[in-house]
């Protein structure tokens, strides 16, 4: 009797669940617990706990100002000017959204509700694989942080859809206490739907954000004119992370997971590098009539 025949044995079929088993095996092996890259994880096997350190705002700004480089526009007539001015502006949107997110509420109620804001938007962006997918993500801590971006080196260059048109740009960099602590767990999805399920466990803290920022004006002829910041692609993105693999017997920081991590991490921010600021119109304004009693008001007129 041969091995391998036309019609179907036990012992053809014992080899091949066999080998299928082997080559899951070997590219659960290859892809989860192996780093393919050179670098190694940063952070220390033996300490799985979240330890972010604290920041001084005050200090990385006067830093900022000393180290950033003026701006002189056009000619040399012009007096340098200095992005400071930008950087505390960004500072103060930050605390608002910062504010939004912990819904206005001080203390212990601030972070539970930053906590469910933090944990509602991981699970709406979390995806779906065929193969393998993630289970719902469990926010257990999160700290938003207390600095803001600085922004610094600001100067001038011709933008690229046309020649009378000037770019402002800048450099920013973003050191703060941001960190997070969840926890999921990936569903193999083969060889049949929910055939495992791995548990993991992150913490995750911000070391170093830092880019180049391009803020655009509008064209004279634009006729919807927006102020459009743009986030170059090519940011620094560095974390210190910890993670826990297994339930029972647990593997701690697999570099491969840290690199899924922070390659998802990487695309939502580049997905999200640009934002518009639509300018007001200027056009001239009609009355709007209000019902009887009421009293017209000028509204500006929609192009």
């Amino acid at each position: 009797m041969t091995l391998f025949s036309l019609t179907p044995t036990f012992t053809q079929g014992l080899v091949l669940g066999q080998f299928s088993i082997l080559t899951l095996l070997y590219f659960i092996v290859r892809y989860l617990f192996l780093d393919t890259t050179s670098q190694q994880a940063d952070s220390n096997p033996s300490s799985p706990t979240l330890v972010p350190t604290p920041l001084h705002p005050q200090k990385d700004r006067a830093a900022a100002a000393n180290g950033g480089v003026d701006i002189c526009l056009d000619s040399a007539s012009r007096s340098p000017e200095s992005a400071e001015w930008l950087s505390e502006l960004a500072e103060q949107v930050i605390q608002v959204y910062r504010a939004e997110w912990r819904d206005h509420l001080a203390g212990s109620e601030g972070e539970e509700a930053a906590r469910i804001h933090v944990e509602r938007w991981a699970n709406k962006y979390r995806g779906a694989g065929l193969l393998v997918r993630l289970d719902p993500v469990k926010i257990h801590a999160v700290d938003l942080g207390v600095g803001a971006p600085r922004l610094f080196n600001a100067r001038a260059k011709v933008s690229n859809n046309s020649s009378s048109l000037k770019e402002i740009q800048f450099d920013i960099t973003y050191r703060d206490t941001f960190a997070v602590s969840l926890s999921t767990a990936l569903i193999f999805n083969y060889p049949t739907p929910s055939f495992a399920r791995l548990p993991i466990s992150v913490n995750l803290s911000l070391s170093l954000f830092s880019g180049v920022m391009t803020l655009t004006p509008p064209l004279p002829s634009d006729p919807n004119p927006a102020l459009t910041l743009t986030l170059d692609p090519s940011f620094t993105l560095q974390f210190q992370m910890t993670s826990l693999l297994g339930s029972r017997a647990k593997i701690a920081d697999i570099p491969k997971v840290h690199q899924l991590i922070e390659a998802r991490i990487r695309h939502a921010i580049a997905r999200r590098g640009a934002w518009k600021i639509k300018l007001p119109y200027l056009g001239s304004s009609v009355v709007v009539n209000l019902p009887e009693g009421g009293e017209g008001k000028e509204q500006p007129r929609v192009p």
